[in-house]
This record gives structure tokens, sequence and C-alpha cells, in this order.
């Protein structure tokens, strides 16, 4: 992902919601809320779909997009040494992540046990973050999830900061279907609030539900709701085979799903035959003016990293109305 600018408008700016927004009810009593108001391009999180990250890094998002290498005991960021540490992975993925295959640390991909024989490690210097390979641990795979070639895979369990409670058990924010916004690490306490984004004359709310680098990132269905206006379809995984490049398959991509061939530039041209496969990836972000408003003490009852009902936009928009803030 290239780097973005960020402007940030308002910080800490005391507002009364209904005053300020116009009243949802005229009884509403005033709000007075911090806001952390930003414009920014916004590019795509898919981390907490089930297609997130994939068996041979053929998920929305790239493997090293979710994970650390662990180096002489000590983590080093996939983002310096990315080829290498896709290397690493896809060699440790063969041989089932045992004993004396690299070790990662997982920060995205949720960890289970390799066997009976020794608990989860934690990452050096983390509570949370466990180790993948080396036969210390290996990513959980989910359920079966369709490829766009025909047939089935199961995807790795991609993890976010928050999980909601979905048909009585806690689950994480799936990036396919929960409007989300991300903050970086140095405003994780507006993790759980609600957050309202506009893009031209499209508009909905959000929630805070992942920490990443910096301000600038939304769910896969905050880029649909944005550009499209609504949810799509489940989006089958990639990768598209060589016999089917150029067909429906690759043409009917709608954003923020592109086709990232494996070969560089192997793109489909008229009168050009491409050379290699394709993966689907959740790439296609949105190069133009989003703005966004976080309401931060407007949230959804929580305990701990878990909301206590699902998140829907309904609900986000039912808290935001209880609390006096309407937008115009």
């Amino acid at each position: 992902m290239r780097s973005l600018a960020i402007k940030i408008l308002t910080i800490g700016l005391a507002l009364t919601g209904a005053h300020a927004y116009g009243a949802c009810d005229p009884n509403t009593p005033p709000l007075g809320t911090d806001v952390v108001e930003f414009e920014a391009e916004l590019n795509v999180n898919p981390d907490g779909t089930p297609a997130s990250y994939a068996p041979g890094d053929h998920g929305f998002t790239y493997i090293v997009n979710g994970v650390n290498l662990i180096r002489n005991g000590r983590k080093v960021s996939c983002q310096s040494e990315p080829r290498t540490c896709r290397r690493l992975w896809l060699e440790a993925e063969q041989k089932g992540f045992a004993r004396g295959t690299q070790e990662f640390c997982s920060f995205a991909i949720e960890v289970e046990r390799f066997d009976d024989s020794a608990p989860l490690r934690a990452c050096e210097g983390s509570s949370y973050r466990r180790v993948i390979g080396n036969g210390a641990g290996k990513p959980k795979l989910g359920d079966e999830y369709p490829l766009a070639a025909g047939g089935v895979t199961r995807p790795y369990v991609s993890m976010t900061a928050l999980r909601h409670t979905k048909n009585g058990k806690a689950a994480w924010l799936d990036s396919s279907v929960v409007p989300s916004v991300v903050v970086p690490r140095s405003h994780r306490h507006l993790l759980g609030a609600v957050a309202f984004v506009e893009f031209g004359n499209k508009r909905t709310f959000a929630i805070v539900g992942d920490i990443g680098p910096k301000f600038g990132e939304g769910s896969i269905a905050l880029h649909q709701l944005l550009r499209l206006g609504e949810l799509q379809d489940r989006q089958p995984l990639g990768p598209i085979p060589l016999n089917q490049r150029c067909t429906y398959i690759e043409r009917d991509l709608k954003p923020p799903f592109m086709s990232r061939p494996d070969y560089r530039g192997d793109r489909c041209k008229a009168g050009r035959q491409p050379r290699g496969a394709s993966d689907i990836r959740a790439y296609n972000g949105l190069q133009a003016k989003v703005r966004t408003k976080v309401l931060s003490n407007i949230k959804l009852p929580m305990n701990g990293n878990i909301i206590k009902q699902e998140v829907t936009v309904l609900a986000l928009k039912k808290a935001a109305a209880a609390a006096g803030f309407c937008p115009k």
C-alpha cells in the first residue's frame, strides 16, 4: 500500500451533538462529545473477513500484512523484507509449520497449538501475539470458502482488535459485512467508537474496529457502501488460473476487489494472452477524499474487547441517535 497524506481536521473538539448536527428528538439532552475528524484517501483493510489470509498466500490480502518474522528471538517486520517473509512462510506452510521451520509472530491470524506436546507461546514483548512455526503453533483454519475457479478452500481465521456478539457467540468483525475504520495504535482508545463516514454523496455509519499504522483504512463493507451504496455478495477467492484469465471471473470484479497477476504487468489486454495466473485481492481503495468523524464516547456496550451485540449499520445509527448525533 502506498503512503497516504492524512490531514487531521479536528481532534478533541467539544461538540453538542443534538445542537451541532440537528436534533434527533426535541427531548434529547445535549451531548458533549470529543470528535476526531480527518480526511484521507481510503485503503482497504480486509482483516476479519473469512478470506483475508489463505494457504498459498491467495487471500484478499498478503500474508506479510498479518505476521512478522522472528529472527534470533527478535521480531522483524515483514514489511521491511516482504519477499523473504513470503518465501519463508510458504516453505513453513508446505512443511505444516513443523519443528525446524521459520518462526513468525502473528498479529492478524488466529493461532492454534501445533500438537499436544506444548502450549502456545507468546511473542517476545507481547501478551496476546502468538508464535507460528517451528512446532510452536500453526495458523487456525476456518470454514470452507468458495474458489473463483470452482471448489472450496479453508482460509486461515483472521482476527481484528474487536469482536462482536453474533448468534450468541463472540466473532471477529467480518470486513465484508461490518463497515469499520482503522485508527493508529496511538488512538487505540477510540476502539469501539461510532464513526460517520462520507464520500461524495454516499455516507454511512461505521465502527472503529481495528488498529493499524495510520488513519486511512476501512473495511471491505465500508468501501462497498461508499462506492456502490450496498453490500455485495461474497467474493470467491483466487487464484484465477491461466485458462480462465480475462473471462467474466476477472472482468466482473467490483471494487474494492481487483486482479493481481502473478507476473508484473500481466494484465488483460486486447490481442495479448496473459502469461500466468492471477490472485483476487481487496486492494482497490478510494484514491479520493473521504471524510471521517469518530465520535469518541459514543460506543456500543462492551465487555473488554467484545461488543455485547452484533454490529450493524442500524445498531450504530441507533447508538448515535440515542446520544443526540443526527447528521443533516
